[in-house]
């Protein structure tokens, strides 16, 4: 028995040294390859103390006004051109979108075409560079509006290129570079990052400070270069942020400490409901039946609505939770508001009683996402424009195919812009500038907005002497050279 178990142990230690050399031999490569792989994707977190960052967007007793403008404007329906917005009363202008390469983290334009080429030709001016971008930093620069361009990176369509990015150090540099890079060769005045959205998994959240502190200091280094580090007073380039506005997203951030890099806190206060809810709701309404001052007018309430968490969203409880959960400044806040309506058909309900109704169908009549209308589509036919001054959202009903939609309208506007002065927070922004009603300025949003409201204008700091000096200087083939030689002329005289 000792022989035979001697002589199977023998048998193992042979079949093992095997299995040793085979390893040795034939895997090498597929080991060290995934060794380097490893380590070529290890996050080194770096996490630093940066310049410290105002927590005020704007002076005391001012406000930012912005919209979004998106680069499939100026295609067809839309037809809506840079030249078309009213700069004079906006302070902000986010550019969507830029986009991450998910297989290199790489930041790059998402429409070549019409960011940088086609052709806006307009009877009294002309652009030293092409594309809506070329028109946009004339504006903002030679045109003379006062107003910030900001790159936004991201966006629903670009959602799952963030989790492979943050989870390679070397992505993640090349996004970080990248993102620097392109916003100044490009004319923006900072950098708007819109993750939609990092996943409560202990990691991505951590990623998102991470990604944060990392272009903060790119910021700090590149300002420094151009304005020289003992230059206290020297403009600054903002860093804002895309913010979900319902706690199932928010909550996992790490919104304290990234506070320390975030220039500005864009509330995506709208999307409260859409075709993913299993019973209608308004989707950009600024209370609920609960939270109103107006909710003695209204017995109305949100009952079942079907979704976990989807219970009554409103814009503001999610300002609320910024103000007091996470301690931010409400100057650094800014109020989303939406230039479109989403709806539902075939509704079990009337023009009376149409909130947590079940339906089938969402309809629409703007190209893409079910559901949407531009405001500018608003009322549909056959309906009347309401308003709940309860929720703070206006709507319409279409009784014959039972159709609701819920959307900002010229009351609401009045409501919020009462709200942002009564609550100081930094300010309003709108989801995108081509939905709003260009043609009416009664029915404008953006005029019903800023009509009672002081603008905290800064203007751009491609206005300024030394940065021409430096983007010539560092970037002597780059896109704006035209503008900045033609800025350094009008600065010279």
């Amino acid at each position: 028995m000792r022989r035979f178990s001697a002589f199977t142990y023998s048998i193992w230690i042979s079949v093992l040294l095997v299995g040793i050399l085979l390893e040795m031999t034939l895997l090498p490569k597929f080991i060290t390859d995934k060794i380097e792989k490893h380590r070529k994707c290890k996050i080194e977190n770096m996490v630093v103390n940066t310049r410290a960052i105002p927590d005020e967007l704007c002076e005391d007793g001012k406000h930012s006004v912005a919209v979004y403008y998106s680069n499939w404007s100026v295609y067809e329906p839309r037809l809506h051109f840079p030249h078309d917005v009213d700069f004079d009363k906006l302070t902000h202008v986010y550019y969507a979108f830029f986009i991450v390469d998910e297989k290199t983290g790489k930041v790059k334009s998402s429409d070549e075409w019409a960011d940088f080429q086609i052709e806006l030709k307009h009877p009294t001016f002309k652009t030293a560079v092409p594309g809506a971008l070329g028109e946009l930093n004339h504006f903002k620069t030679t045109g003379g509006k006062d107003f910030k361009l900001i790159m936004s990176i991201g966006g629903w369509t670009n959602r799952d290129a963030f989790p492979k990015m943050v989870r390679c150090e070397k992505k993640l540099q090349e996004f970080v570079n990248t993102s620097i890079s392109a916003m100044f060769e490009y004319g923006f005045d900072g950098i708007d990052l819109d993750w939609e959205f990092p996943k409560d998994d202990g990691y991505e959240p951590g990623m998102y400070l991470e990604m944060c502190a990392r272009l903060r200091t790119r910021m700090d280094e590149l300002e420094d270069q151009i304005w020289g580090p003992d230059n206290v007073h020297h403009p600054r380039f903002h860093l804002s942020m895309a913010t979900p506005a319902f706690g199932k997203s928010l909550h996992p951030l790490q919104v304290t400490e990234m506070n320390k890099y975030i220039s500005t806190w864009n509330m995506m206060t709208y999307d409260f409901h859409g075709s993913w809810s299993d019973r209608t709701g308004y989707h950009s309404n600024l209370y609920n039946s609960e939270n109103s001052p107006n909710k003695s007018l209204h017995k109305r309430r949100f009952e079942n609505m079907g979704i976990e968490g989807d219970d009554g969203l409103n814009a503001h409880d999610a300002i609320t939770s910024m103000i007091e959960k996470f301690h931010i400044s409400p100057r650094k806040l800014s109020l989303g508001m939406a230039a479109y309506g989403r709806g539902f058909t075939n509704v079990d309900g009337t023009e009376e009683d149409h909130l947590g109704k079940t339906y089938k169908g969402n309809g629409g009549a703007s190209e893409g996402e079910p559901g949407i209308w531009q405001y500018n589509q608003l009322p549909i036919e056959n309906s009347q424009e309401k308003f709940d001054d309860v929720w703070v959202s206006a709507y319409c009903f279409d009784p014959k195919i039972k159709t609701f939609v819920g959307y900002d309208n010229v009351q609401s506007m009045v409501s919020k812009r009462e709200y942002v002065k009564a609550h100081n927070l930094g300010g309003g922004f709108w989801w995108e500038s081509c939905g709003d009603d260009h043609k009416n300025p009664k029915r404008n949003l953006l005029n019903a907005f800023s009509e009672d409201i002081e603008l905290g204008k800064e203007g751009s700091v491609y206005n300024d002497p030394a940065l021409v000096d430096y983007y010539l200087k560092t970037l002597p083939k780059g896109f704006l050279v035209p503008l900045m030689n033609e800025i350094k002329k009008n600065t010279s005289h």
